[in-house]
């Protein structure tokens, strides 16, 4: 009886440690992932203009995000989560998404929902 309990004991413990292993793995893909997406986020920092229309963006540090096409420059928010995706919310609600796919450090090809895409270059 108090070998089966020795054994038993045994078991729990290396599964603990295969879990603490397991878990340990995981935050360090975890933050890996997280380290690209911030080396991610700081490549897009910039101003960015579309090179076939007139179409103008910036990315500040602080999350928000300048648009202008014809007219008045938008204002509002964007976050790039881990998969390269874009999140935008503009300050008249309208909210926005793309994927972003950074070709260069002065090229920049943003893709909607849809399959369309617009190409930028950076100009600053």
């Amino acid at each position: 009886m108090q070998q089966t309990m020795v054994r038993a004991g045994a078991v729990f413990l290396l599964v603990l440690g295969l879990c603490i292993v397991a878990s340990l793995v995981g935050a360090s893909d975890q933050q890996a992932t997280v380290a690209q997406a911030a080396t991610a986020v700081s490549a897009l920092l910039g101003k960015w203009e579309a090179t076939d229309r007139p179409w103008h963006i910036e990315f500040a540090t602080s999350g928000v995000i300048r648009m202008s096409t014809i007219g008045p420059v938008r204002i509002g928010t964007y976050r790039l989560d881990t998969d390269g995706t874009l999140w935008v919310q503009m300050a008249d609600g309208q909210k926005l998404k793309a994927n972003v796919k950074l070709v260069n450090q002065d090229k920049l090809v943003l893709t909607d929902p849809d399959g369309s895409f617009t190409s930028f270059r950076r100009v600053e």
